[in-house]
């Protein structure tokens, strides 16, 4: 026994106490309390703790409150943006009847330079897309018509036409959204009135 301690030896006892002395520090905390090995210190539980707070949130979905919040705050955003987009939309329609008043006023000019005379009322506006059988028949009907087809207003109806008219020359007018003489804001009546040319 002395000549392996002389070398540097432990003896079994010395061996035995040194293991159960590691085994004891690997399952002992800063706290003093045991814990298993692969335990962490206070701290590192901390933080696994949120972490998994974190994860059953998620996973549990969200809340009735959390979802009435989110309902919530779109109906403020809808009550703000949708007014804008209708009256731009609106402000588009109003905008295409008149480019299209522009169009139909420029064809029915050509159809009178070819047949002397505008179409009739009872011949209307489809007397620029095809030669018509009601007096006073069109004498030089261009071949291929005034206009590819009869021409419809924004709110999906054909333009009206009177010739002559009581605003002008002829007039050629939507009676707006709602389809019935008179009435406001988009469903007021809009016509080629104000073109200087038809009046």
């Amino acid at each position: 026994m002395n000549t392996y301690r002389s070398k540097g030896y432990l003896s079994g006892s010395e061996v035995q106490k040194s293991l159960a002395s590691v085994v004891r520090g690997a399952f002992r905390g800063k706290s003093g309390v045991y814990m298993p090995v692969n335990a962490h210190p206070e701290p590192g539980n901390s933080e696994l703790m949120c972490r998994q707070r974190v994860i059953n949130h998620a996973a549990r979905g969200f809340s009735l409150v959390e979802i009435l919040v989110v309902l919530v705050i779109m109906g403020l955003l809808i009550s703000v943006v949708a007014p804008t987009v209708l009256n731009r939309a609106d402000d588009a329609r109003i905008s295409k009847a008149q480019a299209d008043f522009k169009a139909i006023e420029t064809s029915l000019k050509i159809y009178r330079l070819d047949n002397y005379l505008y179409p009739s009322t009872e011949q209307g506006l489809e007397a620029l897309v095809a030669p018509s059988s009601i007096d006073p028949e069109p004498r030089n009907f261009k071949a291929g018509g005034y206009l590819p087809e009869i021409p419809i207003d924004p709110w999906g109806r054909p333009y009206l036409y009177l010739s002559p008219g009581e605003n002008g020359e002829v007039d050629i007018y939507s009676l707006g959204a709602d389809g019935l003489s008179g009435g406001e804001g988009q469903n007021a009546d809009i016509g080629n009135w104000k073109s200087t040319d038809f009046q």
